[in-house]
């Protein structure tokens, strides 16, 4: 358990990190260069997040995992080798496409941009993140991450005067953080061999988590988008005020989740499975706690923002919209977990057609509205969706045969 501590606090201060650091860069953004340039690069920096993700090949649970069951130094080595040297040339594959869907590419307006999302993109897909919490060792990513964002903020304040000069500022920051990660994991299991083999199995493994992992990370920008352009003033801000707190605790709960998969992963391949059960059932009540308490904090932060912040009556309809906003907390907390722990199980085709099924009913409910204010939008579209997701685990929970 010193481990998964460690580890958490590890994985917990980058979490914190990535959403320090903008908090002084917003500021200085906003009134250099106006809300509407800084807006353009958070919707880049949005895109470039997307797009590492999706080819992230789901490495950050499944890679962990697959790593976990693996004994033998070598073939550890060789593993983390194949899969970061196939996910670079997946990448460069990727990024030359979208070279190609950009007819003006060499547009002088266009290219600062272009150039940027590649530098974004390449950083955070070369970092492997999943690498370093396999081992349950950040040391080595921590002091890259500090040194390269810290730096960029003093070049910021103290040189940069144009917003060309701040994009790439920015993304030779991510950029600079990958690619020495990149070359230290390299560097760490040279003795490793490239083979094939081991992208072949993995992908093989992985496939169906994969496609419910793009699915979740892609329905929830369209509802949102469509909740957006309701016109509902009020309803609107009490959401997104909500939903920011949501998204936050959500991310931030995520270092548990990344810290207990090598953990569970050890137990799984390593202890009897009556032990095993034992200890996963104590982590999983932990984690309810854990997400409950959350789910209240979330509640309490956003009316408290929405009271104080935004000047809104607390009537009974805000509060009632806040708390049904605020209780999709808990199940998307624990969904994560639970997905990890199934995916041990080989249940990632059981829980891609639960995502499915609940994302579809998501979407039918937002886009075929009639009739429904926004509340009732919210609380179908958004807030029943992890809860269904929830329920469904728990059933294929409850069906796994716990002897093997």
């Amino acid at each position: 358990m010193n481990v998964f501590f460690r580890s958490l606090l590890s994985v917990g201060f980058l979490k914190i990190l990535d959403y320090l650091v903008p908090f002084f860069i917003m500021p200085f953004a906003i009134k250099k260069f106006g809300i509407e340039l800084y807006g353009n690069f958070s919707f880049l920096l949005a895109l470039a997040v997307f797009f590492s993700f999706c080819l992230d090949l789901s490495l950050n649970t499944a890679g962990v995992q697959y790593l976990s069951k693996l004994n033998d130094v070598v073939e550890k080595k060789s593993f983390v080798k194949s899969l970061v040297l196939s996910k670079l040339s997946i990448l460069l594959v990727a990024l030359s496409l979208v070279f190609f869907a950009y007819d003006s590419f060499f547009s002088s307006e266009k290219l600062v941009s272009i150039v940027s999302f590649v530098l974004i993109s390449v950083g955070l897909s070369l970092t492997n993140l999943w690498y370093y919490i396999s081992l349950g060792s950040f040391k080595s990513i921590i002091s890259i991450s500090l040194f390269f964002k810290f730096s960029s903020l003093i070049v910021l304040y103290s040189l940069v005067d144009k917003f060309d000069d701040f994009l790439y500022l920015q993304a030779g920051t991510f950029f600079f953080i990958g690619l020495v990660s990149f070359f230290h994991i390299i560097k760490k299991n040279i003795d490793g061999n490239f083979d094939t083999y081991f992208l072949v199995s993995y992908v093989r493994e992985t496939r169906h988590m994969y496609t419910y992992s793009i699915v979740s990370g892609t329905i929830q920008p369209f509802i949102n988008y469509t909740l957006y352009s309701s016109g509902d003033g009020v309803a609107l801000g009490v959401y997104s005020v909500t939903n920011r707190f949501l998204i936050a605790a959500v991310n931030l709960s995520s270092a548990i989740n990344n810290s207990l998969n090598p953990l569970v992963s050890k137990y799984f391949y390593n202890t009897e499975s009556d032990a095993f059960k034992v200890r996963f059932f104590k982590i999983l009540s932990s984690l309810f706690i854990y997400s409950f308490i959350v789910s209240v904090l979330v509640f309490v932060a956003s009316a408290y923002s929405v009271s104080r912040l935004a000047n809104q009556p607390l009537t009974p309809y805000v509060l009632f919209f806040i708390g049904v906003v605020s209780i999709a907390t808990l199940p998307s907390i624990v969904n994560q977990f639970l997905t990890q722990t199934l995916h041990l199980f080989g249940k990632s085709k059981r829980i891609r057609n639960y995502v499915l099924f609940s994302s579809m009913f998501s979407l039918s409910v937002v886009y075929l509205k009639i009739g429904m204010d926004l509340f009732t939008i919210v609380m179908l579209g958004v807030s029943l969706t992890p809860i269904l997701i929830l329920c469904l685990l728990l059933w294929e929970l409850k069906c796994i045969n716990w002897r093997w």
